[in-house]
């Protein structure tokens, strides 16, 4: 039976993939979609879901980016110690502890999406990422309430990590669904852009801060405090407020994509998503963290950490590179520019091709980008940050898309929701805990903090592994992923 069937543009179908669910294997003989039906959505109601769908996106790693660029901030008012590296490493540590709610998040996100509608999981996503992020900017701090901060800190961020677990790939499915099927490389990685921008934004909303709160007379009206420390790591959460109204608002009155309403019209949808995505799918759980793992690790460690890396550096002394977050958000710009093309270019030529590209010049050059990383001015930091933004595109445009047709349409929200979130906690949240880590050992004396590209290299690896065993997996299968492999 095949699990999927979208709208015939001559090309076999993404979603003609995977082995048979669990739930459907009684009407083996019955497809679940007929191929032959026009699945497209008018060009009004597609634009309404993408700018729904990427609000969305744009919140969610708004407020992660933010947390990770005031990690240094946050430390300092939540986990006080002599030692600043410490207070960035309990910050980070935080920051992993909200990925380990993630998988969680997706677990009960994709059964709603499943089994009630992608539509009415992405309502109820966006509404409770939207208060945990505002309250973020009213929590007492450690000087305040001694040990209860630290706490409320934690349980916020478990909070909104339960709630972004289904947010990301709720929006990915939503879009993609409703694509043209030799189009979906493209618009899934329109989507992916707008998540870059959500970082990019919560860099340059950080970097305006830092500029505006250095004034002397503002800094005067705290005493002894710098105004950045007391208040300003506040204000890009309580801004979130803003893209959290607009998400809302955007999000009613949408309708769920025609490929779902068609199998859920059928009668065919899975009883039991979350069993039968971990009985039927578990090889396609294990290629999809295998596939995250690279993209998830660059992004956190070179996109978020490295700038409070290189931001607590130049406070004592030990760097000239002048405002690290405002490179940090001209490179993220640079990657979600590229996004759409490297997209486009992947429904061209497969999505794995180019995935697999991009993963190996990561494995080969990580080590070589962060001795520019690190040199400690401005023009290396740029050009590193920038060669980086590049090959990590190659990983990431075609992403969206391959990995949402990892899963027939059935148990897709369950099965994206649990393992993109896996590795998003495994790699994404431990990123920057490793990185401050291993910033602290040195392997060459020539250039100490070399390190954290090392580690983005041996992931590098590791997945590289796992894509070249999914190919063997495919073609190991009589109906595989033909447009994948281009």
């Amino acid at each position: 039976m095949e699990s999927t069937a979208l709208k015939d543009t001559g090309n076999e179908s993404l979603g003609d993939a995977g082995p048979k669910s669990a739930s459907s294997a009684d009407n083996a003989e019955t497809p679940l979609i007929d191929k032959t039906k026009n699945n497209a959505i008018d060009d009004a109601a597609f634009r309404k879901m993408l700018f729904a769908s990427m609000v969305g996106n744009i919140l969610e790693w708004y407020d992660f980016a933010v947390f990770g660029y005031f990690a240094k901030e946050i430390g300092g008012q939540f986990f006080p110690t002599d030692e600043e590296s410490q207070e960035i490493l309990d910050s980070f540590a935080v920051f992993g502890a909200a990925f380990l709610m993630r998988p969680l998040g997706g677990v009960i996100m994709g059964k709603i999406g499943d089994r009630v509608g992608r539509k009415r999981a992405l309502e109820i996503s966006i509404a409770l990422m939207l208060f945990p992020s505002f309250l973020m900017g009213f929590i007492p701090t450690y000087s305040q309430i001694g040990l209860a901060a630290p706490i409320i800190l934690v349980l916020i961020r478990l909070t909104q990590g339960v709630a972004t677990g289904g947010e990301l790939v709720g929006a990915f499915i939503y879009l993609i669904e409703a694509s043209p099927e030799n189009k979906r490389g493209f618009w899934g990685a329109v989507c992916f852009s707008s998540a870059i921008m959500g970082t990019a934004l919560g860099a340059g909303v950080g970097a305006l801060v830092r500029e505006l709160l250095e004034d002397d007379e503002i800094n005067t009206i705290f005493g002894n405090g710098k105004a950045i420390d007391v208040i300003g790591w506040r204000i890009p959460f309580w801004a979130s407020a803003i893209l959290g109204v607009i998400g809302v608002w955007l999000r009613r009155g949408l309708h769920d994509s025609n490929e779902f309403q068609d199998m859920k019209d059928s009668g065919h949808g899975s009883k039991n998503p979350i069993c039968d995505t971990m009985t039927t799918y578990w090889k396609e759980v294990v290629l999809v963290i295998g596939h995250v793992a690279m993209w998830t690790t660059v992004f956190y460690i070179v996109f978020v950490w490295l700038g409070a890396f290189n931001e607590s550096l130049l406070d004592e002394g030990e760097n000239d590179i002048e405002n690290p977050f405002v490179i940090t958000f001209g490179v993220q710009m640079l990657c979600a520019t590229l996004f759409p093309l490297v997209g486009y270019v992947s429904d061209k030529v497969g999505l794995k091709t180019v995935m697999m590209t991009g993963t190996i010049l990561l494995a080969a050059s990580s080590v070589p980008l962060f001795i520019l990383l690190t040199k400690g001015d401005t023009d290396n930091s740029l050009i590193g940050q920038v060669i980086f933004s590049t090959i990590l595109s190659l990983v990431g445009a075609p992403l969206p898309a391959y990995l949402v047709e990892r899963f027939p349409v059935d148990v897709r929200y369950t099965g994206m929701g649990i393992s993109y979130n896996i590795g998003q906690a495994i790699f994404g949240g431990s990123a920057g805990v490793i990185a401050t880590e291993l910033s602290r050992f040195s392997v060459w004396d020539a250039y100490p903090d070399v390190t954290p590209g090392l580690y983005i290299s041996a992931v590098a690896i590791f997945s590289l592994i796992i894509q070249i065993l999914g190919i063997i997996y495919d073609r190991s299968k009589k109906s595989g992923y033909e447009n994948l492999d281009g």
